[in-house]
């Protein structure tokens, strides 16, 4: 991640994070974090709070558009 915005390496951080607690193993790559996120966001909507569920989906958002 050498190179990037502290901004962006941050959100990349806390969206590996999160995929990491809920056992879902990563790799390297922005796409595959992109779209693991919203995989999450999509099948699990109804296991995650909605304050989660508004993070998960403002990340996947996040890393669409940078």
């Amino acid at each position: 991640m050498i190179g990037l915005p502290p901004a962006r390496r941050r959100l990349i951080s806390h969206g590996c994070g999160f995929l990491v607690e809920r056992g879902i193993r990563l790799g390297t790559e922005r796409n595959f974090i992109q779209q693991e996120l919203s995989k999450l966001a999509a099948e699990s909507a109804a296991d995650l709070s909605p304050r989660m569920f508004l993070l998960v989906t403002d990340i996947t958002s996040e890393l669409k558009v940078k």
